[in-house]
C-alpha cells in the first residue's frame, strides 16, 4: 500500500540552503491556502512543484511559491492580500533535521 511519502521522487537531493528555501516557499503556500501544515493532496502537489522547480535551479522562495500555487490552480480573490514578500535574510536551517540531509 503506498504511503504519502511514496509519491515524492526518491532521486532528488538538495543542499541545506535549498532545503531551507523550499521550506520557506512551502510555508508561503500553506499561508496562502489558509489550511496550516496538515497534509493534503493539494499541498503534496504544491510541494512536488516546488521540488521540481528547485531541481531545475529556481532558488527564490517567492517565485517557487507563486509558481506552485499557479500549478495547483490557486487564484487569490480580490479580497485576499497578495503573498507577503520573501524574507530578506537567508532562511534558517533546522539543525536537528539538517544533520540527516545529503550535502552536495
Amino acid at each position: 500500500m503506498p504511503t504519502a511519502n511514496s509519491a515524492f521522487p526518491a532521486n532528488l537531493h538538495f543542499d541545506r540552503v535549498t532545503m531551507a528555501t523550499m521550506e520557506a516557499a512551502f510555508d508561503r503556500v500553506c499561508g496562502a491556502l489558509g489550511c496550516g501544515h496538515a497534509l493534503t493532496l493539494v499541498k503534496m502537489a504544491a510541494a512536488m512543484h516546488i521540488m521540481t522547480l528547485a531541481q531545475a535551479g529556481e532558488r527564490d522562495p517567492e517565485r517557487l511559491s507563486a509558481q506552485a500555487l499557479l500549478a495547483i490552480g490557486f487564484r487569490p480573490t480580490a479580497a485576499e492580500p497578495p503573498l507577503a514578500a520573501a524574507p530578506t535574510v537567508a532562511p534558517q536551517v533546522d539543525q536537528d533535521c539538517a544533520e540527516s540531509l545529503p550535502v552536495e
